[in-house]
């Protein structure tokens, strides 16, 4: 099942209106939630879709992190509670949608599915190029 982090409108209606901005993003959120849901019995808490440059900019400020630009900017990415996880099961969901859904074939590197912590939080990122 997919939650959301809290009943904001603005959350729910970007939920809502990924399906119709990034068709692919959307389906790959509903395969890591099956796959998180079938193999741990662990529901998926969506916790960011689209932000702002300026809305991204203060998150980097509020991280001391410096300046990058972001997919959530563009609709290309969601982010995703990893509290509940352990490591392996990171790994396991890792395999399932970098090795199901590649990035970019040009950008060999990059992957659609990461864990990291920019400084507000360790989560995971779900991206599509």
């Amino acid at each position: 099942m997919i939650k959301l982090k809290d009943d904001s409108q603005k959350l729910k209606k970007e939920w809502e209106d990924l399906r119709f901005r990034n068709l692919k993003l959307y389906e790959i959120t509903l395969e890591y939630t099956r796959i998180s849901n079938i193999l741990f019995g662990l529901d998926t808490v969506i916790t960011d879709i689209f932000r702002t440059d300026d809305e991204h900019r203060n998150n980097l400020l509020k991280a001391k992190a410096v300046y990058y630009p972001s997919v959530h900017c563009y609709w290309r990415g969601v982010d995703v509670r990893d509290t509940e996880l352990k490591d392996w099961q990171k790994e396991v969901l890792l395999l399932c949608i970098n090795n199901t859904y590649k990035y970019d074939i040009k950008k060999p590197e990059k992957r659609t599915l990461i864990y990291h912590d920019i400084g507000l939080g360790s989560h995971g990122h779900l991206q599509t190029s």
